[in-house]
C-alpha cells in the first residue's frame, strides 16, 4: 500500500464520518458520537502528524513537545452535534471546519475558559497568536479565517 497522501487520508476520514452518519438501528448513539470524535481527529491529522499541524500558536513554536496540546479550532463536541443534525448537503461544509492547531498547555487552559465562542474567534478572545506555518505569517483572527476544502 505504501504511504498515503494527505488528500487520501482526508478523503478517508471524510468517508468515515459519512459512514458513521448513516442511519443504523444497530449503532448505539454513544458509539456513533465516540467514533465521530475520533474521525474528526483523523480529519485534523490528515495533512500532518498530531503536532505538525499547519497552524501553531506563536508560543508553541518556542516551546518543547511536552508542553504542546493538539487543539481543535472548532470544538469536536459541537461539531459532532452539528454533524448529527446536518442535512447531507451540509456535511462537507461542516467538516471543512475540522482544523487542528498546536498550542501550549497554558494556552489550552485559556481556550477552555472562553465560553460562547468557537473557531478562531475563541483564539482571539483567549489572546492567542496563531501562525500559519505554510506561509510563516500570523493569522488575522478578526477577519474570515481559513477553512479546509472538501477532499472531493
Amino acid at each position: 500500500m505504501g504511504k498515503r497522501t494527505p488528500d487520501e487520508k482526508r478523503r478517508s476520514a471524510f468517508a468515515l464520518v459519512k459512514l458513521l452518519l448513516r442511519p443504523s438501528r444497530d449503532l448505539l448513539d454513544s458509539h456513533r458520537r465516540e467514533f465521530l470524535r475520533t474521525a474528526l481527529y483523523k480529519v485534523t491529522e490528515a495533512e500532518a502528524a498530531k503536532y505538525q499541524t499547519r497552524y501553531r500558536s506563536e508560543e508553541s513554536l518556542s516551546s518543547t513537545r511536552p508542553d504542546w496540546q493538539h487543539e481543535h479550532v472548532y470544538q469536536r463536541a459541537a461539531m459532532v452535534d452539528r454533524l448529527l443534525k446536518a442535512a447531507k448537503k451540509d456535511i462537507d461544509r461542516i467538516l471543512a471546519t475540522a482544523i487542528g492547531c498546536v498550542v501550549t498547555k497554558a494556552e489550552h487552559r485559556r481556550l477552555n475558559k472562553v465560553k460562547g465562542l468557537d473557531g478562531w474567534r475563541r483564539y482571539a478572545k483567549a489572546g492567542i497568536v496563531v501562525i500559519d506555518t505554510k506561509s510563516g505569517r500570523r493569522l488575522n483572527l478578526t477577519t474570515r479565517a481559513p477553512r479546509r476544502s472538501s477532499p472531493n
